[in-house]
């Protein structure tokens, strides 16, 4: 492939499942660099094109700001689709019209169109060279194309490719498409050609590519750098050693625009809100760098104009080839469009016919929403037939609303016409539920939707349609006023009911009803609604509820606040009496109920003479106060979706989601799904994040992560997640058995691993689970990522052989026997390795000896013990043997064990609590007391207390002739605000390093910032930050970000740095400040380790409020100071 010499390779972007529920362009980083710039590019031409684009820059007064007199720059482009050798228009080869639309959509972008029409024009335009501009090539013959497409890291590959396509056009910007790009979505090279994958493309089935990246590499081509150029990012180089881009001109400095805010690449991510404070400038980032096309941000939707500048100037300047090629076509738009219905209902058949005289082939329909392209069709009969769609990709990606603001483009090469506007009805955008008579959700619904309820024989259940839209991703019902729009039909087990049109109906049969609903505008347009699957029984059965689908709410609930409660039977002749704590309130009738007072609620339900069940445990506990449950999970995206994890390494090509994790206090720990009344604000590093109000929170930025609830009056933090960035996955761990013995299968297992393959000798084994089945003998490992991020565990080593090496554990973590038979230990054998224990032989013994089979356990793979005693377990199946680990029983009548928290944390913010748990027993269900600096905790007996203040906590069991006692353990709950201090002022020669300490009064997890704009996210309560300073700096802790919030930071740490070497003396050459560095000889200001001489009639002067520091002063001249400044000799 032919290159200028401007080529330059610059970046990299990451590539995400089409299926991920959460879609993010987080950019692999590139690795360009300044050198590389200057490797690439002759110094003098790379001195020249940058003094002229900063001269220019300086002379211009619109510096990007343009207006119609401004000429439309059009740029030739060529698509080269290398497919796999599929069908035109199938797979990777793709069709005439996802070509279309995605040059459409690049257009918009571009010109600041449809939904980019908040943004700048850059009025520049791109064509398809020769008005044909599409080629194609079959490059399935092309080393480890099938495979990995065109690779990044192999430059001979991608010549293969590109020389596909026959004599290299210089004249025209080339654009290679392919399936894969190692990994990645493209990449591109200033001043030269782009190359893109298949899934940056428009396709039928709705993905949203809205030609995000397509942008991001079409703006490197046309020069631009990404927004954190020179921050020194690199693959490996730990993220607190990236520092912020030189910006002291910004015109030559970092990306080398004047109007974006220079920033480090892990500052900025997808969900960065515009307020969020930039660290290299301590100012709001913007909207001009967070939705910023050459940043790593999901919402990209706009150059600056400086940025428009430099594309322009570099088109007008180097790039003339392209703006003055003889491949710039002049459109003749000869096209017309006949039978283009005046309306039209989504989803609906459309016929439309066309005359093409442009001389231009394979014309194609674009439809369009006002400017945006909502979706394509190929033409293969003229008149062409298609169904006009009922939701759109690209650009507008929910389903299409009503409008008449709707044409179609009729495009042939670089000729196209635009129909008349269409209107548009679209009745299949609502979703079509089922309520009650009164508009309220039954219970027993499912997360669909579907409803199930079991009544009384002879009773009837008004059902009635409700209809609702999305809307901010919130269902919106539909104004009962505008349900007479829709005509209704109620089905009883899919057959329609006689005169059952209206917008309710009156159930007294079994089965499942639905109702289709149709819009009046088009009669072709129906949806059948979620189903109430009705049944009766002289049995039925109520609970009472906290939601409309049968789930409790959170037990613990704000001072003030009330709760919902519902009872789960339903019909319109039922009567309901509702009680607290067993006596019945009066006048409460209905099926639903408002609490707010602390109490066990239940609702009785009854109708007619039929007998309703109640379950005898059923009821809703309510505890009123003023703290909240509150804990948060961590989960990752992978190629499959989130899946929950407990490693905090972020990947640059992983996204994260937190979740609220609500736990009531009864209920035995069991999860809760729903709680209401409830708002959300999550925090990074302390600090609100902008618009992150929801249950859930996804990012892929570093830091630390906590949550705050509120309800009413109360407020609560949560335990905290800490993200860590890297350029690596972290390492597998594979647990495997110490041996493996002849005739039997073993699993290996992988811990806290995922998006993973195996590998056998090096061979990739196509297997992703989490556990892998092993029989034959060889060295197996596991990948874990994919891409750059890759990692490989240790391999292990499976060699069979005669032995075994069988595991045994213990039901319980407190291994003991009571004085009294009623509490044996209980040992059994570890089967997680072994695929099958069929074929395999047991003996028990009891220290050291074969226990007699007159025992009922002692050929078991399980045993109940009463006796003190080491106990193994001898394993065989004939080929190999091996004895188990030993486990030692003992029969004790006290005993002290240790609790554990949630999360391992003891520390919390104030408004929340810590659960304590006490370790599992052979005792069922054991009473226990639990104390509080030495008092007892009244009412509290479970296995687990939620610690809601400071102080010593202990819990004990007494009975069975045992006493099991906890050790104490400390729980901190709020207490003083956080201080972060920062200490180690010191003088350094230059070279040498300074060691700087910053201290913290909580313990991790929490977050520093130095005035260098240097983080750290350290492990423990004190750090060192090693500092080079080439001059004398005075650093100071900005910024102390906790879980809880921001704490309070003190401190400086003064670097004196001297240009002297040791030995030598630093002696006036001039009259002159003391604070002067140029009036002493070794051109650095002396510092404690420095000696002074003046050796002749000089004046120094020490100002007021200024130091002067020496080893030793030797003066013969004068030295005068201010009044409040300070002669330090010999000190620090």
């Amino acid at each position: 492939m032919k290159h200028i010499a401007l080529l330059l390779l610059t970046s990299l972007t990451i590539r995400v499942a089409a299926q991920a529920p959460v879609i993010s362009d987080s950019l692999l980083p590139c690795g360009v660099t300044d050198s590389f710039l200057t490797k690439q590019i002759d110094p003098q031409v790379l001195k020249q094109m940058n003094s002229q684009w900063e001269e220019y820059s300086k002379r211009s007064t619109a510096k990007g700001r343009l207006s119609a007199e401004d000429p439309v720059l059009v740029v030739p482009v060529i698509f080269h689709i290398a497919h796999r050798g599929e069908a035109l228009g199938s797979g990777s080869n793709l069709s005439e019209g996802r070509i279309q639309a995605a040059l459409a959509i690049l257009n918009n972008i571009f010109r600041a169109r449809g939904k980019y029409a908040s943004a700048n024009d850059t009025r520049i335009e791109f064509v398809l060279a020769n008005c044909s501009g599409i080629d194609r090539a079959d490059a399935s013959g092309v080393p480890n194309f099938l495979n990995l497409g065109v690779n990044y890291y192999d430059y001979n590959q991608i010549q293969q490719v590109t020389a596909l396509f026959g004599t290299y056009q210089d004249k025209v910007v080339n654009i290679y498409v392919s399936h894969s790009i190692s990994g990645a979505s493209g990449f591109a090279y200033y001043g030269g050609d782009i190359f893109i994958t298949t899934g940056e493309f428009p396709n039928a089935t709705g993905y949203n590519a809205s030609a995000r990246v397509f942008a991001h590499e079409m703006g490197h081509s046309l020069f631009l750098h990404h927004t954190f150029q020179g921050d020194n990012s690199c693959s490996g180089c730990p993220s607190e050693n990236v520092i912020c881009p030189v910006n002291t001109n910004p015109l030559t400095d970092g990306d080398q625009v004047a109007d974006t805010s220079p920033h480090r690449v892990q500052d900025l991510g997808f969900d960065t809100p515009e307020t969020a404070l930039n660290p290299c400038t301590d100012a709001p980032f913007g909207i001009g760098t967070i939705r910023n096309h050459m940043a790593y941000g999901n919402n990209a939707d706009r150059f600056t104009p400086g940025q428009i500048a430099r594309m322009r100037f570099f088109l007008e300047t180097y790039l003339t080839k392209w703006i003055y090629s003889d491949a710039i076509p002049t459109p003749n738009n000869q096209l017309s469009l006949w039978s283009v219905p005046a309306s039209v209902c989504a989803n609906s058949s459309v016929t439309v016919g066309f005359n093409n005289n442009s001389g231009s082939s394979n014309p194609v329909f674009l439809i369009q929403k006002g400017d945006d392209v909502v979706q394509y069709v190929d033409i293969s009969t003229n008149p062409a037939s298609f169904i006009f769609p009922e939701s759109a990709f690209g650009s507008i990606y929910f389903n299409l609303s009503s409008g008449n603001d709707y044409r179609i483009r009729v495009v042939a090469g670089c000729n196209s016409q635009l129909s008349q506007a269409i209107q548009v009805n679209n009745g299949a955008i609502y979703a079509a539920l089922i309520v009650d008579a009164n508009n309220q959700l039954l219970p027993n619904t499912d997360d669909d939707q579907n409803i199930s309820l079991s009544r009384c024989p002879g009773s009837s259940l008004t059902l009635k349609a409700r209809l609702t839209n999305l809307q901010n991703n919130i269902e919106v019902p539909l104004p009962e006023s505008d349900l007479t729009n829709f005509t209704y039909q109620w089905t009883l087990d899919g057959a329609p009911l006689a005169g059952a049109t209206g917008i309710s109906y009156a159930a007294s049969g079994n089965g499942v009803y639905r109702y289709a609903v149709t819009s009046s505008l088009c009669t072709s347009q129906s949806k059948t609604s979620k189903s109430a699957t009705l049944s009766s029984n002289a049995m039925a059965s109520s609970t009472t509820s906290g939601a409309y689908g049968g789930r409790l709410p959170l037990e613990r609930q704000c001072t003030g606040s009330t709760v919902n409660l519902y009872s789960t039977y339903a019909s319109n002749s039922a009567s309901y009496t509702w009680y607290k704590d067993g006596i019945a309130i009066p006048g409460e009738t209905r099926r639903t109920f408002i609490a707010g007072n602390k109490g066990t609620y239940r609702v009785i339900a009854s109708d007619g003479s039929c007998i309703i069940s109640v379950p005898g445990d059923d009821g809703v506990a309510l505890n009123f106060s003023s703290v909240l449950e509150n804990h948060i999970f961590t989960r990752k995206l992978t190629t499959s979706g989130f899946i929950e994890v407990k490693d905090s390494l972020v990947c640059r090509d992983y996204m994260f989601m937190f979740g609220a994790d609500f736990w009531p206090e009864g209920a035995n720990g069991q999860r809760t799904r729903w709680a209401e009344g409830l708002s959300y604000q999550w925090l990074r590093n302390g600090v609100e994040i902008q618009s992150a109000t929801y249950l859930n929170y996804s990012t892929n930025l570093e830091g630390i992560y906590s949550l705050r609830i509120r309800q009413g009056t109360c407020e609560s933090i949560s335990n905290s997640k800490s993200l860590y960035k890297s350029d690596k996955a972290q390492k597998p761990e594979i647990l495997t058995p110490t041996s493996f013995g002849n005739g039997v299968s073993y699993y290996l297992h992988l811990k806290y691993a995922t998006n993973q393959e195996w590998f056998k000798d090096d061979q990739p084994l196509n297997n992703r689970d989490d556990s892998l089945l092993v029989s034959t003998p060889g060295v197996y490992k596991v990948r874990k990522s994919f891409s750059q991020c890759a990692i490989d565990s240790d391999p292990v080593l499976v060699s069979f052989g005669n032995t075994l090496s069988p595991m045994i554990s213990a039901r319980d973590s407190v291994r003991l026997v009571c004085n009294s038979a009623s509490s044996p230990a209980l040992l059994y054998l570890e089967q997680k390795f072994f695929q099958s224990t069929s074929g395999l032989s047991y003996r028990w013994m009891k220290d050291g000896i074969d226990l007699p089979l007159s025992d009922p356990y002692a050929d078991k793979d399980t045993i109940l013990i009463f006796q003190n005693g080491v106990y193994q377990l001898r394993v065989s199946n004939g080929l190999a043997s091996g004895v188990s680990n030993p486990i030692r029983v003992s029969s004790v009548s006290n005993q002290t064990v240790q609790l554990s928290s949630l999360n391992g944390q003891l520390t919390s913010c104030n408004g929340t609590s810590i659960r304590l748990t006490f370790p599992s027993t052979s005792l069922v269900n054991p009473v226990l007391t639990w104390m509080k600096d030495d008092v007892l905790i009244p009412g509290q007996s479970n296995s687990w207390l939620n610690a809601q203040q400071s102080g010593i906590y202990t819990a004990s069991y007494q009975g069975n002739g045992c006493t099991i006692t906890s050790e104490p353990i400390q729980v901190t709950v709020g207490g003083p605000l956080s201080l972060a201090t920062l200490t180690g002022s010191q003088a350094i020669r230059v070279g040498e390093n300074a060691n700087l300490l910053l201290s913290s009064t909580v313990q991790p997890p929490f977050y520093y910032k130095l005035s260098d704009g240097s983080e750290y996210y350290p492990q423990t309560n004190s750090h060192t930050s090693v500092k080079a300073p080439s001059v004398s700096t005075t650093y100071t802790l900005i910024n102390f970000g906790t879980p809880c919030g921001l704490g309070n930071t003190a401190g400086v740490a003064q670097i004196d740095v001297t240009n002297c070497l040791a030995g030598t003396t630093n002696y006036t050459l001039n009259s002159g400040l003391w604070s002067n560095p140029y009036i002493w000889s070794c051109g650095s200001v002396p510092t404690v380790l420095d000696p002074v001489r003046v050796n002749s009639a000089h004046t120094i002067y020490l100002q007021e409020g200024n130091e002067a520091r020496s080893k030793s002063i030797e003066l013969q001249g004068q030295l005068e100071h201010g009044s409040n400044s300070n002669l330090h000799i010999g000190q620090n």
